[in-house]
């Protein structure tokens, strides 16, 4: 493997290693302005793994339901359900 191979397989562990460690502390702190763009990135990394990947439909379904056919007061409730109570 040449040296350039390696930076990039490095960059890509440490950019998802970061995302989920952003996704963790957002589910944690039940941050809901976060939630959105965390989503959007989610959307691209599965796109990127796999075009077929279920999790980039669910992430594509729940990003079109809380821009564009919720309310936005059942958006904010939908999102708030999404915290976790970390004890």
């Amino acid at each position: 493997m040449r040296k350039d191979e390696w930076h990039s397989y490095y960059r890509c562990i440490a950019n998802y290693g970061l995302h989920y460690l952003n996704m963790c502390d957002t589910a944690a702190e039940g941050d809901i302005e976060r939630y959105l763009p965390i989503a959007k990135r989610s959307l691209e990394l599965f796109l990127a793994y796999n075009l077929n990947s279920k999790y980039a439909a669910e992430m594509v379904d729940t990003i079109y339901k809380l821009q564009h056919k919720l309310s936005p007061e059942a958006a904010v409730s939908a999102l708030s359900g999404n915290s976790v109570c970390c004890r």
